[in-house]
């Protein structure tokens, strides 16, 4: 979490700039936002539907909230930005994220931390060197291996100073046993989700002995 925050803040280069995120129902994507609000952060969020749509407008009345259902929702995220955006935050990947490159202004920045849609991007090589656009890819994999363990400590204490002021911020959309891979699969990519899905492994009562 903490390095998708360095990534936005180093795409911003010391200014803040409009920045355009997917999947804002998802937990991650609303502390994006709730960082966002807190800083003065200009931010246009990015959902499938209108239902998750009307709860992030409930949640952060401050923030724009564009839903991709609509035919025209290209036109209202630009305007909602006042122009081409600066920064795209992208956690879904394929068609969607291909679009948004083509949306970005020229010398702006992608950055991709999930692949919601488990497809991959279109987008040419031209399309990116000839416009200068800058592609980032932040992973937990790498934060796990690829950090120093005092970095990571303090990651993780800037994670649980996060969840304790702003509980509300870890809704639960959906729990899923360990064995229902394919529901929870699709739990994560179900328009309208707002949330985290979790998995768990159900409880196994023991007899005690006679």
């Amino acid at each position: 979490m903490r390095d998708l925050f360095r990534a936005i803040e180093e795409a911003w280069a010391g200014s803040t700039r409009p920045t355009l995120q997917t999947a804002a129902g998802s937990s991650v994507a609303r502390l994006v936002t709730a960082a966002a609000v807190h800083h003065g952060y200009p931010v246009v969020n990015l959902v499938r539907g209108e239902r998750g749509a009307a709860v992030l407008r409930d949640r952060f009345p401050s923030v724009l909230v564009v839903s991709t259902s609509d035919p025209g929702w290209t036109e209202q995220a630009l305007m909602a930005l006042g122009g081409r955006p600066r920064v795209v935050l992208d956690a879904v990947g394929g068609a969607l994220a291909t679009q948004l490159i083509g949306l970005l202004e020229n010398g702006g920045t992608f950055i991709a931390y999930g692949l919601l849609s488990g497809e991959p991007l279109l987008s040419s090589t031209t399309a990116v060197f000839g416009r200068e656009l800058r592609m980032r890819g932040v992973s937990v994999e790498q934060w796990a291996h690829g950090r120093t363990p005092e970095l990571q400590a303090s990651d993780v204490e800037f994670a649980v100073k996060l969840a304790r002021k702003a509980p509300e911020l870890f809704d639960v959309a959906a729990t899923y046993y360990l064995t229902d891979f394919q529901e929870a699969l699709a739990g994560v990519g179900r328009p309208g989700k707002v949330g985290t899905v979790l998995r768990t492994m159900p409880v196994t009562r023991v007899k005690a002995n006679a």
